[in-house]
This record gives structure tokens, sequence and C-alpha cells, in this order.
């Protein structure tokens, strides 16, 4: 927008000749870019805040599909209303670098207000100097853009970085239909049936070799039983057999001891008989 436009707002109110009015908007837009790019911010009043934006790394997906990771940028955007922050640039401005008066500085101030506000209802868009364009949207939105100079210079330092490639549609295409295949009900029932026949599998074998682990213990157990029940009958059999020996010879000397003369006679009696020549002897002589 021509600066003429506002020096012929301005100028009656302010008594000042347009040639003055404009120099001051001239001077007024370039303190505006040297705040934004100094400070981050500047403010208008009645229209709001145009603050300094920074913009990381992002991947984006280009029309033919191929994704690419695009460097860092900075921008520009209108991001509240003067309600919201009633610091006044303009005003400081004029106070400061034209030397008005309070007074002056406030008309100045609400000249240059109304004058965009006109502007924007009337055309829809109005330039602040080379700084870029405010414009409003059906809605009553009132959005930024930058210009193309003022976007070149916030990205200076970027200018030598190019989009990077991070993948192709083929390749996107590829981890896509994984993806799918990992969301498929049937894919996913069958993995799980898959995780839980090992972990069965893996179950009977511990349970398997426990079981094993322990019939080998009460195996070790019974036999070792058996060989005490063992050496215990032994010992046994042995002790009564030592015990046996003697109650029998201690009844065979009893009975001898206990042999009475009757007895004895009698056996005497019974040899003579079956001895009969010892006997017949024994009587002649």
């Amino acid at each position: 927008m021509n600066n003429e436009i506002f020096a012929k707002v301005l100028a009656p109110s302010l008594g000042f000749d347009k040639d003055k009015v404009v120099q001051y908007i001239d001077k007024l837009f370039e303190q505006s870019l040297e705040e934004l790019l100094l400070q981050g911010t500047v403010s208008f009043a009645g229209v709001g805040v145009l603050k300094r934006v920074y913009h990381p790394a992002e991947p984006r997906q280009e029309k033919d599909g191929n994704l690419f990771l695009f460097p860092p940028r900075q921008s520009v955007q209108l991001t509240s209303s003067s309600s919201e922050n009633p610091e006044d640039f303009v005003y400081d401005i004029a106070l400061s670098q034209f030397n008005l008066n309070e007074v002056h500085a406030l008309k100045f101030s609400k000249g240059v207000a109304a004058t965009l506000q006109k502007v924007l209802e009337v055309k829809g868009e109005v330039e602040i100097g080379n700084i870029g364009a405010l414009k409003k949207a059906e809605d009553g939105t009132v959005t930024f853009e930058e210009s193309d100079w003022l976007l070149e210079l916030l990205n200076k330092q970027y200018a030598h970085l190019k989009p990077a490639p991070v993948s192709s549609k083929k390749s996107q295409e590829n981890a896509a239909a994984e993806f799918e295949k990992t969301m498929n009900p049937d894919a996913s029932a069958e993995r799980l049936q898959a995780e839980q026949k090992g972990q069965a599998d893996v179950l009977s074998y511990e349970t398997a070799s426990t079981a094993s682990s322990k019939d080998d213990e009460s195996e070790r157990e019974e036999f070792g039983e058996l060989i005490d029940i063992s050496s215990k009958a032994t010992g046994t059999a042995s002790e009564e057999k030592a015990a046996k020996k003697p109650l029998e010879s201690s009844k065979q000397n009893q009975k001898t001891t206990m042999e009475s003369p009757k007895h004895l006679y009698k056996k005497m009696i019974v040899n003579h008989r079956f001895h009969p020549v010892k006997a017949k002897a024994k009587s002649m002589i």
C-alpha cells in the first residue's frame, strides 16, 4: 500500500504536511522491522502483535508420495489482539523517534490503527511496508502473510540447507503393508496362539522335568529303605542265630547234668543186655 493514504488521514489531524507524515510512516515501518528482528515481537494498536516464530525441521510428503525432511525455518504470525497486549509500538516510536508530544503521539497512533482497519475492511488486505500484509478472511479472521523479502531475510542462515529424502513411496507402501499385517486380527490371533503354544510347551517341559526329578528321588528313597530293611533283617537273623546257639548248648548241658541216678542205672541195664559177653566175663570173675 502506498504510504500516501496514511498522509491523507493523518496530516489534517496532526496539522502536518503530507510529506512529513509520509516520512513518519516510512520510519515507523523500518523501526517495526528492526524491532521484529531484534526482539521477536512488534505491537500495533487496534491490530494485534506480530511475532517471529521458529519452526524446527519437519518431515513432509511431496505430491509424488516421497517423504522429505525439510530444514528449519522462521515465519511471522499475528498472535494476539491489541486488547491482550496493551503496549503500542507506534505510540512509543512517535514519542521517542518523532519527538511528538503525548497528544500528537496518541493521535498519530490512533490514526495509523484506524487507517489499517479501514483499508482492511474495504479491500480485505493492507500492506505494512515491505514486511508483509494483513489479510482478512470471510469469517472476519485476520492473519499476517510475510513478504518474500522478509522470509528470505529471516531464513538466510538456512538457505544452504536442502530437503533431505527420508523414504520413497515404495518403502512407505511396504511399511504400511507390514503395519497392516501386525494390525490384522487374524494375524494377531495366530501370533497369540503361537505364543500361547510356546508358553504351554515350556510349561509342559518344566512340569515333566519336575515330575521326573521327583520320581528319581522317590526311587532313591525306596531303594534306601529296602537296603535298610535288608540290613536290619540280616542283622536280626544273625542276632537270633547267635542267641540260639548258647541256648541250645545250655539245654544240652542242662540235659546231661539233670539225669538222675535211676536213669543212669537203667542205661547200665540196657548196655548190659546189648553186651552179654562182657557181662558173662564179669560174672565169672
